[in-house]
C-alpha cells in the first residue's frame, strides 16, 4: 500500500511512525511545505531564547518514511489519486491531510517587521528584530504568554507592549485573583505595558517599504 501524508507536524510524523511499526511493508511520502525536517512546536520559544537549535527540537521519524520538502500542494485529483505540488506529481493509495491549524494574522505576511508565531522561519523573523526594536505581541493566550515569559527572561531594554482585545488575561473563566498573579508576574518587566480591550488599528498605520514605522492601536468599547 502506497500512503501520501500532506504536513510535516507531529500529527503527521505520529501517524506515519505507528502505521510503519505495526506494517513496515507500506510505504509512506511525507509531502511537507516547510525547508526543515519534521519538529515539535512545542520548544519554538527554546529557538527565540537560544536553549534549543533547530537540530535539537526535530521529531523522531521512521527512516523508511520518504520526507519531501517545500512541496506546497497545487491539486488533488481524489477520482485518479494524484496529487500535484509545485514541483512534483505524486500517486497513491491512501491519503492522510495532517496538515494542522493556519494562525490568523491581521496583517500582510510580506510586512518585513510581521510574524506569526508558529514555525521555526517565524522565529528567525522574530529574532531578526526583537533586539533593536519595540515589540508588540497580539493576543493573550498561552502561546502569546509563553512567548512574552521568553522575551522578559532575554532581560532586553526596549518597550514591550501585550495588545488585548478583552479586558482580561489568557482566560474568562480564569478568577480574578489568578489573573492578577499572571499580571503581577509580567510586569516584573518594568518595560511590559499591558493593554486591555485594545487592537491594531492598521489602516491609520505607517507602512513604509512594508516594514512598519508606526503601529496605530484603537481602544474597543466596553460592554
Amino acid at each position: 500500500m502506497n500512503i501520501v501524508i500532506i504536513g510535516g507536524g507531529i500529527a503527521a510524523v505520529y501517524f506515519a511512525n505507528t502505521i510503519l511499526l505495526k506494517d513496515d511493508s507500506v510505504e509512506i511520502v511525507m509531502l511537507s511545505n516547510e525547508k526543515h525536517p519534521p519538529y515539535d512546536r512545542v520548544y519554538l520559544c527554546n529557538l527565540i531564547d537560544g536553549n534549543d537549535n533547530t537540530n535539537s527540537i526535530e521529531l523522531e521519524l521512521n527512516s523508511k518514511v520518504q520526507l519531501k520538502l517545500n512541496q506546497n500542494i497545487e491539486s488533488i485529483d481524489n477520482q485518479n489519486k494524484i496529487i500535484t505540488s509545485n514541483n512534483e506529481v505524486y500517486s497513491y493509495d491512501k491519503l492522510v491531510i495532517a496538515t494542522g491549524s493556519t494562525p490568523i494574522s491581521l496583517l500582510d505576511s510580506s510586512i518585513k517587521n510581521s510574524a506569526v508565531f508558529r514555525s521555526i522561519d517565524d522565529c528567525e523573523k522574530i529574532k531578526s528584530y526583537y533586539e533593536n526594536s519595540n515589540i508588540v505581541l497580539v493576543g493573550s493566550g498561552p502561546i502569546s504568554l509563553e512567548l512574552l515569559e521568553t522575551l522578559n527572561s532575554l532581560d532586553l531594554k526596549q518597550n514591550i507592549t501585550l495588545l488585548i482585545r478583552s479586558n482580561y488575561l489568557y482566560s474568562k473563566y480564569l478568577s480574578s485573583n489568578s489573573i492578577k498573579i499572571i499580571e503581577d508576574v509580567l510586569k516584573e518587566n518594568k518595560n511590559l505595558t499591558i493593554s486591555y480591550n485594545d487592537e491594531i488599528d492598521i489602516q491609520n498605520s505607517e507602512i513604509v517599504d512594508n516594514e512598519i514605522k508606526v503601529l496605530k492601536t484603537k481602544k474597543l468599547s466596553v460592554e
